[in-house]
């Protein structure tokens, strides 16, 4: 099927608080074994849902807390796992173990909870708690909902009052790694494992755990919905070269970029930015990108900072090319599109470009910062950090 046949179809709202059940079709280590880090490629299935997609967007995953933890949750309280809760977000009724598995934030706490306990237990301690503000943001910070639950909960506090409390589980959002000119009605992710410790535990990212340890590809649904962002997709006219800069998990959306691009014969030209730590390990889509730049189809940049004795990114790879770049970017009217960290990453690489406009375009300081900015008025600058 086309994507024009899935343009065709009827459409059926699925959002945020009608999400679909798509199928997990694949979950798989994007690693190699031997890297320090872990990243999944993830497939689901969105056939019959009418969803359609456009590279640059997102869908917002739904993931499920871990069985231990709602186990333990469950021996706390002294409830069967098929009490029935209400869930007021929702407004469905649900068994206490559905509720805890796809409703609740294990890990948060608030202050409003201090008060409700202590309304129904009198607790000395929770009373110092509620009149000291540092105490409670210290407390919230080194503690969960099992650890709070261990110490403070008490047979006779009201089930379904305790329940509307608590914090929601909230979607993840993952920038989609595939066109659908290229995969139909799947849509591909790529979705980073990392560990943490809290309230006394070595914890996994709840979305990454979740597909890790409690899905079975071909047979388990992850709740998503779309989330379109029509503000960072390819550009209106297909000749439009494009640089793409995306070191780790930024790599995700240019690959559908880079699909897209590809099975459209789009004749621009396609320049990719991106790395991780190490080559060996961590070259992620190595393969695919490989193919695409013996091609001829992609002009491909790598920076991997655990590689050699000095770390290397991104944005020094931009500097090397710095004479390219600056050709591209002001006399070929490319599109530059960045994605990844907000907090460094990004910031780096923008600031390189204001020095590469600086030495390639031999302009003044004031002059290579308006330069830039008005690359990003013209919309030939786009941005999708976090």
């Amino acid at each position: 099927m086309t994507l024009t046949d899935f343009e065709k179809k009827s459409k059926v709202t699925h959002d945020r608080k009608n999400p679909y059940p798509a199928t997990l079709l694949e979950c798989r280590y994007l690693n190699k074994t031997g890297s320090s880090k872990e990243n999944l490629h993830v497939v689901v299935d969105l056939k019959d849902s009418n969803i359609t997609y456009k590279v640059g967007s997102s869908f917002g995953i739904y993931p499920e807390n871990h069985p231990q933890y709602v186990q333990e949750i469950l021996e706390l309280l002294n409830y069967d796992q098929e009490q029935k809760i209400y869930d007021k977000r929702s407004q469905t009724e649900l068994s206490i173990n559905d509720f805890f598995t796809k409703k609740i934030n294990l890990s948060q706490l608030t202050s409003s909870l201090f008060r409700f306990f202590f309304k129904h237990t009198q607790n000395q301690p929770l009373l110092n708690l509620i009149e000291n503000k540092e105490e409670t943001k210290t407390y919230i910070s080194q503690n969960d909902l099992i650890s709070f639950l261990n110490e403070f909960w008490r047979p006779g506090i009201p089930l379904q009052e305790f329940c509307d409390l608590l914090s929601p589980l909230l979607p993840r959002y993952y920038s989609i790694a595939s066109a659908m000119s290229k995969v139909g009605s799947k849509a591909h992710f790529m979705v980073a494992s990392f560990k943490y410790n809290h309230a006394g535990k070595v914890k996994q990212s709840v979305t990454s755990d979740f597909f890790k340890t409690h899905c079975t590809p071909m047979k388990s649904k992850v709740s998503l919905f779309l989330q379109e962002n029509l503000n960072f997709t390819l550009p209106e006219d297909p000749s439009t070269p494009i640089i793409m800069i995306g070191p780790g998990t930024g790599l995700a959306v240019f690959r559908g970029f880079l699909q897209e691009r590809i099975e459209t014969n789009a004749p621009g030209k396609n320049w990719l930015f991106t790395g991780d730590r190490e080559r060996k390990y961590d070259f992620h889509y190595e393969e695919e990108l490989s193919f695409f730049e013996k091609k001829g189809l992609l002009k491909l940049s790598t920076a991997f900072s655990r590689d050699g004795p000095e770390k290397v990114y991104v944005q020094d790879e931009m500097l090397k090319h710095s004479e390219e770049l600056w050709d591209w970017l002001n006399n070929k009217n490319a599109s530059i599109y960045i994605c990844g960290d907000a907090k460094k990453m990004a910031k780096d690489v923008q600031s390189t470009l204001i020095t590469i406009a600086e030495i390639r375009g031999n302009l003044s300081k004031e002059n290579a910062k308006s330069f830039i900015k008005q690359l990003r008025k013209d919309k030939r600058l786009l941005l999708d950090v976090y």
